[in-house]
């Protein structure tokens, strides 16, 4: 028989999870969407449209990387025609080994209908 402290780590685990796939399956009908990928010293950014209804949207990209010595800051904003069943690369950058594992990646997206937000990645 589970103990009281037992059943109630269980029930904090399941609604955790509950909440992580409920954000998941929120950030899936986002229309545009930030992807990263590490690889070796490099960090491969993306901007991805992806949309479930004909959607158009305007996004902004802010990219921040390296150290004091030797920072660098970014910035690229486009519009975008999506159409249903139709994935595209929007953005897409690559950041070299002097950013030495300290980067920021922003998006922000105002869609033509729903609410604007925002997706970070470091």
């Amino acid at each position: 028989m589970a103990s009281g402290l037992t059943l109630m780590i269980m029930a904090v685990s399941m609604m955790s999870s509950f909440e992580s796939t409920t954000q998941a399956a929120r950030d899936d009908r986002r229309p545009i969407k930030l992807v990263t990928q590490v690889q070796g010293e490099r960090v491969l950014i993306r901007v991805i449209g992806d949309a479930a209804t004909a959607t158009r949207a305007e996004f902004e990209l802010e990219v921040t990387s390296g150290g004091s010595g030797n920072a660098t800051h970014t910035r690229q904003r486009g519009k975008a025609d999506l159409q249903p069943g139709e994935s595209a690369i929007l953005l897409s950058t690559t950041l070299g080994g002097n950013s030495k594992g300290r980067w920021r990646a922003t998006l922000r997206v105002e869609p033509n209908s729903g609410s604007a937000y925002e997706e970070h990645a470091n």
